[in-house]
């Protein structure tokens, strides 16, 4: 763990390395971190998906293979393994049948990254996609209406509203007044509404 955290180098990489004084391994399964300062948010960017930095990465294995190669083979400990990908564009995955806990039912699962939103939908209408996940707007109230589709609002990450650089003072969400009007923008009905 503390060789992941201390070459992760994805989003939020620079306030990990600015904010933590040291690590210190305590046995096989804790270890503690120390901070040059109050680091309040520290649980909630790493803990969460908010950056992957939470994530393991097997140390012999990637300095075996390097960034490159463990980015084009990468392995872990969960449920499935990815047995092919097109980078930045698609992820197959499959069941791994030695899993220690119950092997997934589902045996293949390829995700696939659709920037644009309404292509997103129209894969998810043609059932050319089983899911789909972020669609909003009209196209989500499209969704909503079409009796062919089943919504299950809860079935993604809770929301909140991140301010990226908003410490820095040349940030625009570096003034309060900014924020709270992304905020007040919100459709909190539609959103309180739609997450029954």
């Amino acid at each position: 763990m503390r060789f992941s955290y201390e070459n992760y180098s994805g989003a939020n990489a620079d306030i990990y390395q600015d904010k933590t004084e040291r690590i210190e391994v305590v046995d096989e399964r804790t270890i503690t971190f120390y901070f040059k300062e109050p680091f309040i948010d520290f649980l909630e960017l790493y803990g969460s998906e908010a950056s992957g930095a939470g994530f393991i990465v097997p140390k012999a294995y990637y300095e075996e293979v390097g960034p490159e190669g463990f980015i084009e083979a990468p392995i872990g400990a969960g449920p499935y393994k990815i047995v092919g990908q097109t980078t930045g564009q698609s992820v197959t995955m499959e069941a791994y049948e030695d899993y220690w806990r119950k092997v997934p039912n589902i045996k293949t699962i390829e995700t696939k990254g659709v920037l644009e939103l309404a292509s997103r939908v129209a894969a998810l209408k043609t059932g050319e996609v089983d899911v789909a996940y972020f669609v909003t707007g009209a196209l989500l109230q499209d969704a909503i209406e079409d009796p062919n589709i089943q919504i299950d609002p809860n079935n993604s990450a809770p929301f909140w509203l991140f301010f990226p650089g908003y410490e820095e003072p040349d940030s625009p969400f570096h003034d309060k007044r900014v924020r709270e009007a992304v905020s007040l923008a919100m459709d909190r009905e539609f959103l309180s509404a739609t997450d029954t």
